[in-house]
C-alpha cells in the first residue's frame, strides 16, 4: 500500500539496503518487560534520525497492512490476543501524531478501544549492512534477476513510536495497552510503502511490531501483550515455526488451538473460523 508523497524526502534519504538477521537494537520507552532486542527480527540502524523528512508524509495506513495476519500474545501463558484497527487518523495539530481507534479480543471477550501513536524515530540502515549487500545486489543486477534487485536497492528505514490504546472502562475484563511499535518501511519514487520486500523470502519475515504491557482497570494486575503480523515479537517458546508462525503444542488450549488446525492441518471448519471478521461483533457490557 503506497502511503502519499512527500516532495521534499529526496532531502533527507540516503541509498539504504536492510537484511533481516539478528542484530541487536535497543528499544525506547520503560516497562520491567522490555528487552534489548527482538529476537530473529532485527535490522542494524544507523545513529541519524530522519524525522524531519518523514513529518510531512501520513503514516496511517501503514499499520492497516495484513491485518488478517495479525497475531498476539497476553499473559505468561502465551493467551492468544487479537486486535483490529479499525480507523487510524494523522492529527492535524502534530505531526508525529496518529489517533486510533478499533477492537480487541481475548477467549470469547471483544472490547472498543481508542488511543494514539506518537513517532519518536525514524531511522536508516548500518553502513555495515549496506556493505554486506552491496555484493549481492551487483550480482542479482547481473542476472537481470528483478525481485532481489528491488529488494536490495530500497532504501528502507525503520518507524519506532509509542503507543497508547485505553479499552473501553465501561466493558468486561477492559485495560490499557502500552508499549513501543517498530513498523518497517521502503521510500520509492517520493512515497511510501509497507515493506513487504522479504514476504515470503525470509523465514523470519514480520512487520508492525507490538511490544508492550496491558494492565488492568479492576485490579491493575499488568500482563506482558505483543502482537506484530506474521509473527509475535518476543514470543518465547510459543512459536516453534521455521517458515512461519507456529504455535507450540504445550499453548494450543490457550486459543491456539483452530489457529494450528487451519493453518498446518488445513482443516476447512478451522480455516472458516479463522477467517470469520470477530471485530463485527458487539462488544460485551
Amino acid at each position: 500500500m503506497i502511503v502519499r508523497v512527500c516532495k521534499y524526502i529526496f532531502i533527507f534519504l540516503i541509498p539504504a539496503i536492510c537484511c533481516q538477521i539478528s542484530l541487536a537494537y535497543e528499544y525506547d520507552g520503560p516497562s520491567q518487560f522490555w528487552q534489548v532486542n527482538i529476537r530473529d527480527h532485527e535490522v542494524t540502524t544507523d545513529a541519524t534520525s530522519y524525522m524531519k523528512g518523514f513529518e510531512c508524509f501520513d503514516l496511517a495506513e501503514l499499520w492497516l497492512q495484513h491485518q488478517n495476519a495479525m497475531l498476539g500474545s497476553l499473559g505468561s501463558n502465551h493467551q492468544r490476543f487479537y486486535i483490529h484497527f479499525e480507523k487510524i487518523q494523522k492529527n492535524r495539530l502534530s505531526s508525529k501524531l496518529y489517533l486510533v481507534s478499533g477492537k480487541t479480543k481475548v477467549k470469547n471477550n471483544i472490547n472498543d478501544f481508542e488511543g494514539k501513536i506518537k513517532i519518536l524515530h525514524v531511522y536508516g540502515m548500518n553502513q555495515k549492512i549496506k556493505k554486506l549487500k552491496k555484493q549481492e545486489y551487483s550480482q542479482a543486477l547481473q542476472e537481470h534477476d528483478t525481485d532481489t534487485v528491488k529488494r536490495y536497492k530500497a532504501n528502507r528505514f525503520l518507524v519506532v513510536g509509542r503507543y497508547t490504546f485505553r479499552e473501553n472502562a465501561m466493558q468486561a475484563s477492559s485495560g490499557v495497552l502500552e508499549g513501543i511499535v517498530h513498523t518497517y518501511i521502503y521510500c520509492e519514487n517520493g512515497k511510501i510503502f509497507y515493506d513487504d520486500l522479504n514476504l515470503g523470502w525470509s523465514d523470519n519475515y514480520a512487520n508492525n511490531l507490538f511490544v508492550g504491557t496491558w494492565k488492568s482497570y479492576k485490579n491493575s494486575v499488568i500482563k506482558r501483550c505483543n502482537f506484530g503480523n506474521f509473527r509475535i515479537p518476543q514470543s518465547g517458546d510459543l512459536d516453534i515455526g521455521v517458515g512461519k508462525f507456529s504455535p507450540n503444542e504445550k499453548y494450543l488450549s490457550n486459543g491456539w488451538k483452530t489457529y494450528s488446525e487451519a493453518h498446518w492441518k488445513r482443516d476447512g471448519k478451522a480455516l472458516e473460523e479463522e477467517k470469520k471478521p470477530w471485530w463485527l461483533r458487539m462488544s460485551r457490557k
